[in-house]
């Protein structure tokens, strides 16, 4: 067995384990809130203090509406957004993974067959070939650029293009096409959190499948829905995994990743 498929189980152990701590972090705030609130409310909680991001040294003393109010914020909107953001870009930073790992083992994976590379890129690139000392630091560096710009543009050429070659090919748009769909709401979503205030625009509209929202509309995130996320990106990566040991290692996802393989393809998976 090629050493690198223990590295592929351990790296999804991993990520599962990160995508765990951002819910348990989100639950443990939804459970105890009620409480805050409750003890801020009659006073066995005082108002908090706090010290201005713009004033060092100082403490600003609030108010028990203030400290309500800012309990309301943190639930309402910072804290369900930062559980979207960052499972996010934890799901990013485990492709960009995967593909290091296999680039790493197949350096001609990283060969250009577009006909689009400008003058600048491939400077560039000469420059890495003449600045690096051995052919293994020329293809560290070309993989690090690689890994940089695998989400930019749509992220759903991953998926639907294979465009970071990692024998995906069709695989995900004949089996998972509703999947792509709400994966596409998903990416709106945060770049309308990020981009427009979290309300939803004419290019949200033109994107997402089937939306009901229109120009304008506040984007609203709750606990069946964050659920909903996290499944689906956790089954994205399984389901990446098993694609690149079955298709580039000639290998059998084992213990774990076999489990969530399974459990992605009998839950948020299946197509009703």
């Amino acid at each position: 067995m090629n050493k690198s498929v223990p590295r592929l189980h351990v790296l999804m152990k991993k990520y599962r384990q990160k995508l765990r701590h951002i819910w348990e972090e989100y639950s443990f705030i939804q459970f105890y809130a009620p409480l805050l609130h409750e003890n801020i409310k009659n006073g066995t909680l005082p108002p908090y203090k706090f010290e201005p991001f713009l004033a060092d040294g100082q403490v600003r003393k609030t108010t028990k509406a203030t400290s309500l109010s800012a309990l309301g914020q943190v639930l309402q909107n910072s804290q369900t957004n930062r559980v979207l953001l960052d499972s996010i870009g934890t799901f990013e930073d485990y492709i960009c993974n995967l593909a290091e790992i296999v680039y790493t083992d197949f350096p001609e994976k990283l060969k250009n067959n577009s006909k689009g590379q400008t003058e600048k890129e491939g400077e560039k690139y000469l420059n890495y070939i003449v600045d690096s000392d051995t052919k293994e630091e020329m293809i560290s560096k070309i993989i690090e650029e690689k890994l940089r710009s695998i989400f930019y543009g749509n992220p759903l050429d991953i998926f639907e293009k294979d465009k970071i070659k990692l024998e995906f090919k069709k695989y995900f748009p004949d089996n998972y096409q509703h999947i792509l769909d709400e994966y596409k709401e998903i990416t709106a979503n945060r770049n309308a959190i990020i981009h427009n205030n979290g309300r939803v625009d004419r290019k949200y509209v033109r994107e997402v499948v089937n939306t009901t929202l229109k120009p304008g509309n506040k984007i609203i995130l709750d606990t069946k829905y964050l659920k909903r996320v996290l499944s689906i990106l956790d089954g994205l990566a399984a389901i990446s995994t098993k694609l690149v040991i079955e298709r580039i290692y000639s290998a059998t996802p084992q213990s774990k990743l076999a489990d969530s393989i399974k459990s992605f393809e009998n839950g948020v998976g299946k197509k009703v």
